[in-house]
């Protein structure tokens, strides 16, 4: 498998933290192979404007419960639907953590059985 990527906009310098960028990163597209095996590739797409930049992480995965949304972040936490996958429930918290750090946010888009999106957003 792999991960298809797409950059869109005209790309200019950032200033931020590029470990702590990498470790979210990294994290959330684990997070979308892991919960895709069989599926399609899940994407990176690296979009710039004007005043901001985004980074969005999409799969066709099992997607996360309505119900399991607003816990999503919380440390420990692991949605209702992911039993027989393995994982502690910690890195989408810690990523969070570091996207704070970087003044970033995440906006995560979920329909179970169809997907995922996790939208990391900073301002330029």
């Amino acid at each position: 498998r792999k991960l298809d990527f797409v950059v869109k906009g005209k790309p200019y310098n950032v200033e931020i933290d590029d470990k702590l960028l990498t470790h979210s990163l990294s994290n959330i597209i684990s997070n979308a192979f892991k919960y895709s095996v069989g599926k399609a590739n899940p994407s990176l797409k690296l979009t710039y404007e004007e005043k901001e930049f985004s980074l969005t992480v999409s799969d066709k995965g099992i997607g996360i419960p309505k119900e399991n949304m607003e816990d999503l972040l919380l440390p420990f936490f692991r949605g209702n639907n992911t039993v027989g996958i393995k994982g502690t429930g910690l890195g989408l918290s810690i990523a969070k953590e570091y996207l704070d750090i970087n003044k970033g946010i995440v906006i995560i888009n979920s329909t179970e059985g169809v997907g995922s999106s996790f939208e990391m957003k900073f301002q330029k």
